[in-house]
């Protein structure tokens, strides 16, 4: 699936509106304001020295959002990657029961289907680190509190995309949590190896 600025801008709007709820006790309206006539929001220029660069509040807090959310949607890919490679090795054992009872149906096959296995097998083993997010805590904190906001609209009939969006943030949130603990784990290994 691929991040939209639809996505982005509704992802980013939701949780903002949560943060900004939450801390201030705004109502609709004042929020709806500065989300969309602030000028210190959405037309002050900061140099934010980070990956970000320069840009807005608003640019720059969905800049934040994109990069939850493609983290979250690469997490689906490889849940799909993992679900191929079990249907791959269920064929494998398929075709060795065949071979087994004499029938060597696709047995030219299967030193393919086996290095495959092998080299994703490999590819699994290496966990993957966090890459390019400045405070994972405090994304996940947002992510967090937009998932609380967003699951008061989850049996909405009238809410188109709810679902979708919860699904997405939840994802995201696994994903990072998972991420932090392959890189705390990463960072012992490392330490232990210096000693």
């Amino acid at each position: 699936m691929q991040v939209t600025n639809e996505m982005i801008e509704r992802a980013a709007k939701a949780v903002e509106k949560m943060v900004k709820q939450s801390t201030y006790g705004w109502s609709d309206e004042q929020f709806e304001i500065y989300w969309t006539k602030d000028p210190r929001f959405i037309e002050q220029q900061h140099f934010w020295g980070d990956a970000f660069g320069r840009g807005t509040e608003k640019n720059r807090f969905q800049w934040k959002v994109r990069i939850a959310l493609e983290a979250a949607l690469s997490h689906e890919e490889d849940t799909a990657l993992a679900e191929l490679l079990d249907s791959l090795k269920f064929a494998v054992a398929r075709v060795r029961v065949a071979n087994a009872e004499g029938d060597p149906i696709l047995s030219a096959w299967l030193p393919g289907a086996d290095a495959i296995i092998a080299k994703v097998a490999r590819r699994a083993d290496v966990p993957k680190p966090l890459s390019g997010i400045g405070s994972s805590d405090a994304v996940i904190d947002a992510l967090r509190r937009a998932e609380r906001f967003l699951s008061g609209f989850e049996d909405d009939p009238l809410q188109d995309g709810i679902d979708d969006d919860l699904e997405a943030i939840r994802s995201a949130i696994t994903c990072l949590e998972e991420g932090i603990a392959a890189s705390a784990a990463l960072s012992e290994q490392g330490g232990g190896d210096q000693q």
